[in-house]
């Protein structure tokens, strides 16, 4: 049970992490929480798929594996940069049960597949990357209430710790003394709440290369990322041993790379700066997205050439069907 307080807004809740138990095990709401956040992630990508020049069948793919290289690379991220708390029993990595996983590890995982399933696919990894950066936004502003069930990743207290200097947002830990502290979860579920109306009000309906909403993703969560992790308090991952925070440190440098990205694709519109992501185009004003998908993601050479050989196939078991023409007749005309 953990004690919650918003004393700004007359809220007093005592939060229990068990959502109710099946056959004696429990079944925590944090769990039940990302789980809604991955279903509504998942919903949006079934329905939007072919704005992307997917479909279902594909985007199914990407989740299957997704899902359990995601899983992997959340706990391989919290185990290298805390491996001080796994080192004298190893077996306790796989102990995931218990709690211990990261975001980043989580992002970095689901996009690698994401490119390896494109590249065993013959398919233009930027389709399913830029889908899955509103996926992981979705998911991001559920899953982040998780850790106000648990009464986890909170910011640092606030240097006065007088109630009536506080901002309406402070949000009060512990019983029965109380800390008034940041309420990061909260920071970062309207931050991306924020990302997520631009992609879809201003980015997407306007998107200019392939790629351009998992660059603005990036930078934006990076961006976020930077000064709530300055805030943090006290579960934070340091860089192997040094002072550096190790999200904070992810943070600057995917702003920084999504910014030049943005600069050299603006500056150099004819150029496609990244393997597999298109150069920067114009498109009529209203040009539906699943239009603008072939431009904007095209295809690696081998699926062209797939593609193209088949519709020889085609052409070929059609001209077979019809009579001879020229020079020839058929057998009605030589009766």
């Amino acid at each position: 049970m953990s004690y919650v307080t918003f004393p700004k807004l007359g809220l007093q809740l005592l939060m229990n992490r068990t959502a109710f138990e099946i056959f004696g095990k429990p079944i925590y709401w944090y769990g039940i929480i990302i789980a809604c956040g991955f279903a509504l992630a998942l919903m949006y990508a079934m329905l939007k798929c072919r704005d992307f020049g997917l479909n279902s069948d594909q985007v199914t793919d990407y989740v299957v594996w997704g899902t359990i290289f995601g899983i992997i690379g959340a706990r391989t991220y919290y185990v290298i940069f805390n491996f001080d708390n796994f080192r004298d029993n190893l077996m306790s990595v796989f102990y995931i049960w218990n709690g211990g996983i990261a975001i980043y590890g989580s992002v970095i995982g689901a996009f690698l597949t994401g490119i390896i399933v494109s590249r065993i696919k013959k398919l233009n990894c930027f389709k399913i990357l830029d889908l899955a950066s509103i996926g992981f936004l979705i998911g991001q502003i559920i899953g982040r209430w998780g850790n106000f069930v648990n009464a986890e990743a909170y910011g640092q207290p606030f240097v006065s710790q007088e109630v009536s200097s506080l901002p309406f947002w402070a949000m009060g830990v512990g019983y029965p003394t109380t800390t008034y502290v940041h309420p990061i979860f909260l920071y970062e579920s309207l931050w991306n709440l924020v990302g997520l109306i631009i992609i879809l009000t201003l980015i997407k309906p306007r998107i200019r290369f392939g790629g351009e909403i998992m660059t603005f993703y990036f930078g934006w969560y990076g961006f976020g990322r930077f000064f709530t992790e300055g805030i943090r308090g006290g579960d934070e991952l340091y860089f192997l041993g040094t002072g550096i925070r190790v999200s904070q440190m992810l943070a600057a440098i995917l702003f920084i790379l999504s910014v030049t990205v943005f600069v050299l694709k603006y500056t150099h519109k004819d150029k496609s700066i990244i393997p597999g992501m298109s150069g920067v185009l114009t498109f009529e004003k209203g040009t539906p997205m699943y239009e603008k998908a072939p431009l904007l993601y095209p295809e690696p050479a081998g699926a062209v050439k797939k593609e193209e050989s088949k519709a020889e196939e085609a052409q070929e078991s059609v001209s077979e069907s019809k009579p001879a023409e020229s020079g020839e007749k058929s057998w009605e005309e030589k009766e």
